[in-house]
């Protein structure tokens, strides 16, 4: 069994650039969209508007920090890409695949968070909350995959440890079955505990944790091309 091309170095700067890379990704996703939006978003049009007025260059600075995150994604997939490409070269890229169609959804639903700053009436803040709330939910359905088959490389190579693969997996099934429900059935999503998609941040930010702090260890693993 061949552990690839990469030399164990190379191995372990691409394992700790994707670590940081992903915890950039995380901390600008959680100020963005916990902090920033959920200050802005009121309970109804008159109060987002008022509120998008009051906070507008903190919802900039929001809209910013989204970008930060789709950049720091990037690297994180493209890292990613790299580690697992001599373990299985299928799966390592229908990750990356995955990964950025959910990347480039967001991006294209970041004009949308400034159609508040450039038209009047206190409806376009909610309503373009609400837009791109639906389309961030929309990504699931490729952020999801992208979990699961990074969890399932996890598992099946042994370069890191399997319950990082396990709950990446986990994280995976939630992202798809958000999405889905949310899509389908939005009456019966608006029941499901938010805390449901803390499966994704515990999973996402153990691996990116673990990647900064400790890197991999290739045993010489090798799935099927």
């Amino acid at each position: 069994m061949t552990q690839g091309s990469s030399s164990p170095l190379e191995a372990q700067a691409q394992a700790r650039t994707a670590g940081f890379a992903y915890l950039a990704t995380i901390a600008a996703g959680l100020f963005a969209e916990v902090y920033v939006r959920s200050l802005v978003r009121g309970g109804d049009f008159k109060a987002t508007g008022e509120r998008l007025q009051e906070l507008e260059q903190l919802h900039r600075v929001g809209v910013l920090a989204d970008g930060v995150m789709l950049v720091s994604y990037v690297v994180v997939t493209a890292m990613l890409y790299r580690l697992f490409k001599p373990f299985s070269p299928t799966a390592s890229v229908l990750a990356a695949l995955f990964s950025l169609v959910g990347i480039a959804m967001l991006a294209a639903a970041m004009p949308i968070l400034l159609l508040p700053t450039q038209m009047d009436g206190a409806s376009v803040a909610y309503d373009a909350l609400r837009a791109h709330s639906a389309a961030f939910n929309l990504t699931g359905l490729f952020f999801g995959p992208y979990c699961a088959v990074i969890g399932w490389m996890v598992v099946r190579s042994g370069w890191l440890p399997a319950w990082i693969g396990w709950l990446m997996l986990a994280a995976g099934a939630a992202f798809v079955f958000d999405a889905a429900v949310a899509l389908t059935a939005p009456s019966v999503a608006r029941r499901i505990p938010e805390g449901i998609m803390l499966i994704s941040l515990i999973a996402e930010g153990s691996l990116a944790v673990w990647l900064a702090a400790f890197g991999v260890q290739r045993r010489g693993r090798r799935a099927a091309a």
